[in-house]
């Protein structure tokens, strides 16, 4: 998820729960912001892989190094791949790490890119963006219920 997006998300799911804690907005509103929102971001980080998929451009690109975000599990591992396209080269932190090291520092792997925007990328065959929409959209469609649910109930 761009940076953007990322940010307007976490902003509008934060905000939601304040005015909850605060009083500004009922509990089911609370649940329908959050479902809402989560179900935008699962379905913007599907047409965004999709897209990159169909319509982008593959290039060969090394895994530099390995970033490793420490956390309360252990932390995440974040590839760092570095390519070439129209004789410039680009660097670029890859936007979903792993519990694991998934890729070795040095090692070789394809790349798909967004011609409009060359450092969007996908590792070819890496589904975990997908993984990151259906969780998404699952944990929106659990809010959403939960929001009409109370709705009659309440």
């Amino acid at each position: 998820m761009s940076k953007v997006y990322y940010r307007i998300f976490v902003g509008v799911s934060i905000a939601s729960v304040i005015l909850y804690m605060f009083g500004f907005v009922s509990q089911n509103l609370m649940f329908l912001i959050l479902g809402s929102s989560c179900i935008v971001a699962a379905i913007y980080l599907f047409i965004s892989k999709r897209n990159i998929l169909n319509y982008g451009e593959y290039a060969d690109a090394r895994v530099v190094e390995s970033i490793h975000r420490r956390g309360r599990r252990g932390g995440t591992y974040i590839p760092v791949l570095e390519y070439e396209v129209g004789g410039e080269v680009h660097r670029v932190q890859y936007s979903v790490g792993n519990a694991n090291a998934k890729y070795k520092d040095g090692e070789m792997v394809k790349i798909i890119y967004n011609r409009e925007n060359v450092e969007n990328v996908v590792i070819e065959g890496d589904n975990t963006k997908y993984v990151v929409s259906v969780v998404f959209g699952i944990f929106g469609v659990v809010m959403l219920g939960l929001s009409l649910f109370m709705n009659f109930i309440g």
